[in-house]
Order: C-alpha cells, then sequence, then structure tokens
C-alpha cells in the first residue's frame, strides 16, 4: 500500500485510521477531503497530534508566480549544502540565525536527527 508511505501531517492520521478500519473490519474508509485543510485546521490538527505551541506559517506558496517574497529570498540563495533553486517538497530545512541570515539549507531528506543539520544548529546557536 504506497499511500500509507505518507510525510505530511494530515496524512500520517487518515493512515492510521485506514489500518485500524481495515484491522476491525468495520465501516469503510471515508473518502479524503476534497479540498486541502485549510490553516485553521492544519492548526488544530498540530496542536492536538503533535502538542504544537510554536507560530504556524498561514497556506503559502512556495514556488512558481505565485511564490511568497520569503520563499523567493530563501531559494534564490546559494546556501549549502543544498544550493538554490526551488523547494522541491515541504520538509526542505532553512537555517536562519538571530540576526535574520540564512547559514545553510538543507534538502528533504536530510532527517532532522542528521549530524551536519546538528552540527550546523549547533554552531548557529554557539554551542
Amino acid at each position: 500500500m504506497p499511500w500509507l508511505n505518507c510525510r505530511t501531517p494530515i496524512q500520517p492520521a487518515m493512515a492510521k485510521m485506514a489500518l485500524e478500519r481495515m484491522k476491525s473490519k468495520t465501516s469503510p474508509m471515508p473518502p479524503p477531503p476534497a479540498e486541502p485543510p485549510d490553516a485553521e485546521e492544519i492548526k488544530t490538527f498540530c496542536s492536538t497530534q503533535y502538542d504544537v505551541t510554536f507560530p504556524l506559517f498561514a497556506k503559502v506558496d512556495v514556488n512558481g508566480q505565485g511564490r511568497h517574497p520569503l520563499y523567493a529570498w530563501l531559494t534564490g540563495l546559494d546556501t549549502k549544502p543544498d544550493g538554490a533553486g526551488d523547494v522541491i517538497w515541504n520538509f526542505a530545512k532553512f537555517l536562519v540565525d538571530g540576526e535574520g541570515q540564512v547559514v545553510a539549507r538543507f534538502s528533504p531528506k536530510t532527517a532532522a536527527t542528521a549530524e551536519p543539520l546538528v552540527e550546523a544548529v549547533g554552531r548557529t546557536l554557539g554551542n
């Protein structure tokens, strides 16, 4: 079931619900929502499922004609190790220091616990 290999915040909950229904053989899985969740639904989901308390961005375009100015700036910088260019997936990581300078960019495939990322955060924080 390739749809179980999910990465966005809402997908793990949907996959879990599908598995629970398949195991219990109760009612069929409801179809996914026709429209993506709005900002308030995302905030509620993240706070209830992951105990997120930090401020969240509203949904913005990160690529293309409607790209948000923040992402136009971030993706225009040739920041190592990932370099300049479009955001290829929603788990791209931009490390910004206390002065607002982008000091590193990591690809979506870089785990949050990967040594290069952890070391870059440590250097940025002065640890």
